[in-house]
């Protein structure tokens, strides 16, 4: 007797709303960022991006947890957004996180802000400084 094949179950470990604010796209993660549930981040990214979007903020007050694969996955979306002539911001990640990327320099590479409100505005100042 053959079974149907399983269709992959979504990753309940990462849950990622999006919205559009201040002429960006907002994606608004909570829960754990790792390898899976990294695609499910970087397929909204590209989503904003197909529908429109030239500049993407993540909300990553909500994420707890937030593995090598996660980095990655947050580096590779940034680059695609700038390959694309557009930016790719961080907004609001913990202290926990804010330390783990500064280990591993991912603020070198993409820009995190300590509120929301601040990444979503022009200005470079309030930028979190490694």
């Amino acid at each position: 007797m053959n079974s149907p094949p399983l269709e992959p179950m979504p990753d309940p470990s990462l849950r990622v709303g999006s919205a559009w604010r201040a002429g960006r796209w907002l994606l608004t993660a909570a829960g754990v960022l790792d390898i899976g549930s990294v695609r499910r981040l970087e397929h909204m990214v590209v989503s904003g991006l197909n529908a429109g979007a030239v500049d993407v903020v993540v909300d990553l007050a909500g994420v707890r947890i937030c593995d090598a694969a996660g980095m990655t996955g947050l580096l590779r979306s940034g680059r695609t957004c700038t390959a694309l002539g557009g930016s790719l911001r961080l907004a609001a990640p913990t202290a926990v996180l804010r330390e783990a990327f500064a280990i591993v320099g991912l603020g070198q590479d993409v820009p995190m802000y300590t509120t929301v409100e601040a990444a979503l505005g022009p200005d470079e100042d309030r930028r979190i400084k490694d």
